[in-house]
Protein backbone atom coordinates (compact mmCIF):
# COMPACT_ATOMS: atom_id res chain seq x y z
CA UNK A 1 0.00 0.00 0.00
CA UNK A 2 2.76 2.43 0.96
CA UNK A 3 4.55 1.73 -2.36
CA UNK A 4 1.42 2.70 -4.26
CA UNK A 5 1.00 5.86 -2.21
CA UNK A 6 4.63 6.81 -2.85
CA UNK A 7 3.85 7.15 -6.57
CA UNK A 8 2.85 10.79 -7.22
CA UNK A 9 0.73 9.70 -10.19
CA UNK A 10 -1.69 7.90 -7.88
CA UNK A 11 -4.71 10.13 -7.18
CA UNK A 12 -5.97 9.12 -3.75
CA UNK A 13 -8.97 11.45 -4.02
CA UNK A 14 -10.14 10.11 -7.38
CA UNK A 15 -13.85 9.36 -7.50
CA UNK A 16 -14.80 5.98 -9.00
CA UNK A 17 -17.66 5.43 -11.44
CA UNK A 18 -19.76 4.50 -8.39
CA UNK A 19 -18.99 7.85 -6.76
CA UNK A 20 -16.70 6.54 -4.04
CA UNK A 21 -13.11 7.42 -3.16
CA UNK A 22 -10.36 5.15 -1.81
CA UNK A 23 -11.11 6.65 1.61
CA UNK A 24 -14.74 5.39 1.40
CA UNK A 25 -13.53 1.92 0.44
CA UNK A 26 -10.94 1.87 3.23
CA UNK A 27 -13.64 2.86 5.75
CA UNK A 28 -15.73 -0.11 4.55
CA UNK A 29 -12.79 -2.45 5.14
CA UNK A 30 -12.93 -2.00 8.87
CA UNK A 31 -11.19 -5.29 9.55
CA UNK A 32 -8.11 -3.82 7.80
CA UNK A 33 -7.70 -0.36 9.36
CA UNK A 34 -4.06 -0.23 8.21
CA UNK A 35 -5.28 0.72 4.71
CA UNK A 36 -7.23 3.67 6.10
CA UNK A 37 -4.28 4.57 8.32
CA UNK A 38 -1.92 4.61 5.30
CA UNK A 39 -4.31 6.89 3.37
CA UNK A 40 -4.60 9.23 6.35
CA UNK A 41 -0.83 9.35 6.86
CA UNK A 42 -0.37 10.14 3.16
CA UNK A 43 -2.50 13.24 3.71
CA UNK A 44 -3.71 13.73 0.14
CA UNK A 45 -7.12 12.08 0.48
CA UNK A 46 -10.19 14.12 1.35
CA UNK A 47 -11.51 12.78 4.67
CA UNK A 48 -14.80 14.66 4.20
CA UNK A 49 -15.50 13.44 0.63
CA UNK A 50 -19.12 12.40 0.05
CA UNK A 51 -20.36 9.46 -1.97
CA UNK A 52 -23.61 9.66 -4.02
CA UNK A 53 -25.64 8.95 -0.84
CA UNK A 54 -23.94 11.87 0.92
CA UNK A 55 -21.93 9.62 3.21
CA UNK A 56 -18.41 10.51 4.34
CA UNK A 57 -15.83 7.85 5.25
CA UNK A 58 -16.57 8.54 8.94
CA UNK A 59 -20.30 8.06 8.33
CA UNK A 60 -19.58 4.69 6.69
CA UNK A 61 -17.26 3.60 9.52
CA UNK A 62 -19.92 4.56 12.09
CA UNK A 63 -22.76 2.72 10.33
CA UNK A 64 -20.60 -0.39 9.83
CA UNK A 65 -19.46 -0.24 13.49
CA UNK A 66 -15.76 -0.37 12.61
CA UNK A 67 -14.35 1.06 15.84
CA UNK A 68 -10.74 1.13 14.67
CA UNK A 69 -11.67 3.18 11.60
CA UNK A 70 -13.89 5.49 13.64
CA UNK A 71 -11.00 6.12 16.06
CA UNK A 72 -8.57 6.84 13.21
CA UNK A 73 -10.96 9.24 11.48
CA UNK A 74 -11.94 11.07 14.67
CA UNK A 75 -8.25 11.81 15.27
CA UNK A 76 -7.97 13.69 11.95
CA UNK A 77 -7.79 17.48 12.17
CA UNK A 78 -10.65 19.01 10.18
CA UNK A 79 -12.93 15.97 10.19
CA UNK A 80 -16.54 17.10 9.74
CA UNK A 81 -18.56 15.95 12.75
CA UNK A 82 -21.72 17.81 11.77
CA UNK A 83 -22.25 15.95 8.51
CA UNK A 84 -25.50 14.29 7.49
CA UNK A 85 -26.25 11.99 4.57
CA UNK A 86 -28.71 12.81 1.77
CA UNK A 87 -31.60 11.57 3.94
CA UNK A 88 -30.66 14.01 6.70
CA UNK A 89 -29.30 11.33 9.04
CA UNK A 90 -26.48 12.77 11.17
CA UNK A 91 -23.45 10.88 12.46
CA UNK A 92 -24.85 10.77 15.98
CA UNK A 93 -28.25 9.55 14.75
CA UNK A 94 -26.55 6.85 12.68
CA UNK A 95 -24.45 5.79 15.67
CA UNK A 96 -27.51 5.63 17.93
CA UNK A 97 -29.48 3.68 15.31
CA UNK A 98 -26.96 0.88 15.65
CA UNK A 99 -28.11 -1.45 18.38
CA UNK A 100 -27.11 0.66 21.42
CA UNK A 101 -26.32 -2.40 23.50
CA UNK A 102 -23.97 -3.72 20.82
CA UNK A 103 -21.81 -0.67 20.28
CA UNK A 104 -22.22 2.17 22.76
CA UNK A 105 -18.47 2.79 22.40
CA UNK A 106 -18.91 4.43 18.99
CA UNK A 107 -21.60 6.77 20.34
CA UNK A 108 -19.30 7.66 23.24
CA UNK A 109 -16.34 8.31 20.92
CA UNK A 110 -18.46 10.57 18.70
CA UNK A 111 -19.87 12.48 21.66
CA UNK A 112 -16.41 13.04 23.13
CA UNK A 113 -15.06 14.25 19.79
CA UNK A 114 -17.99 16.62 19.30
CA UNK A 115 -17.60 17.96 22.85
CA UNK A 116 -13.85 18.42 22.34
CA UNK A 117 -14.43 20.25 19.05
CA UNK A 118 -17.05 22.50 20.67
CA UNK A 119 -14.60 23.35 23.48
CA UNK A 120 -11.95 24.20 20.89
CA UNK A 121 -14.41 26.41 19.03
CA UNK A 122 -15.41 28.21 22.24
CA UNK A 123 -11.75 28.76 23.16
CA UNK A 124 -11.00 30.08 19.67
CA UNK A 125 -14.03 32.41 19.80
CA UNK A 126 -12.92 33.73 23.20
CA UNK A 127 -9.41 34.34 21.85
CA UNK A 128 -10.82 36.17 18.80
CA UNK A 129 -13.08 38.30 21.00
CA UNK A 130 -10.10 39.24 23.17
CA UNK A 131 -8.02 40.12 20.09
CA UNK A 132 -10.90 42.20 18.68
CA UNK A 133 -11.17 44.09 21.97
CA UNK A 134 -7.43 44.82 21.93
CA UNK A 135 -7.67 45.95 18.30
CA UNK A 136 -10.56 48.27 19.15
CA UNK A 137 -8.51 49.80 21.94
CA UNK A 138 -5.69 50.49 19.49
CA UNK A 139 -7.97 51.73 16.70
CA UNK A 140 -10.24 53.79 18.97
CA UNK A 141 -8.31 54.93 22.02
CA UNK A 142 -10.29 56.46 24.85
CA UNK A 143 -10.46 60.23 24.54
CA UNK A 144 -7.89 62.08 26.60
CA UNK A 145 -8.91 64.88 28.92
CA UNK A 146 -8.04 68.21 27.36
CA UNK A 147 -8.12 71.80 28.50
CA UNK A 148 -11.18 73.74 27.45
CA UNK A 149 -10.11 76.91 25.68
CA UNK A 150 -12.31 79.89 26.43
CA UNK A 151 -12.45 83.29 24.76
CA UNK A 152 -9.97 85.86 26.05
CA UNK A 153 -7.13 83.34 26.55
CA UNK A 154 -8.72 81.65 29.57
CA UNK A 155 -8.75 77.88 29.90
CA UNK A 156 -10.43 75.39 32.17
CA UNK A 157 -8.98 72.00 32.98
CA UNK A 158 -11.19 68.88 33.24
CA UNK A 159 -11.01 68.79 37.07
CA UNK A 160 -13.06 71.99 37.09
CA UNK A 161 -16.01 69.98 35.80
CA UNK A 162 -17.41 68.32 38.89
CA UNK A 163 -19.49 65.14 38.77
CA UNK A 164 -22.32 67.00 40.53
CA UNK A 165 -23.16 68.81 37.31
CA UNK A 166 -23.78 67.18 33.94
CA UNK A 167 -21.58 67.90 30.96
CA UNK A 168 -24.48 69.67 29.24
CA UNK A 169 -25.06 71.88 32.28
CA UNK A 170 -21.35 72.73 32.34
CA UNK A 171 -21.52 73.82 28.71
CA UNK A 172 -24.53 76.06 29.41
CA UNK A 173 -22.77 77.55 32.43
CA UNK A 174 -19.65 78.19 30.36
CA UNK A 175 -21.70 79.84 27.65
CA UNK A 176 -23.22 82.27 30.15
CA UNK A 177 -19.93 82.82 32.00
CA UNK A 178 -20.66 80.94 35.22
CA UNK A 179 -18.12 78.53 36.73
CA UNK A 180 -18.88 75.36 38.76
CA UNK A 181 -18.92 77.35 41.99
CA UNK A 182 -21.77 79.45 40.63
CA UNK A 183 -19.58 82.54 40.35
CA UNK A 184 -19.93 84.76 37.32
CA UNK A 185 -16.58 85.32 35.64
CA UNK A 186 -17.64 87.37 32.64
Amino acid sequence: MRLLLADPRIDVSRVSSLGTTPMHIAARLGQKPNILKALLEDGRADVNARNPRGETPLFIAVTLRTRACVELLLAVEGIDLSTANNNGVTLMAAARAISPAVDQAIVTMLKQSIDKKNESIKAAEAQLAEEDLEKQKVDNPEPQARDLQLPGGMSWHPPHFTPKVSHFTNLIMLYYGVNNDGNYYG
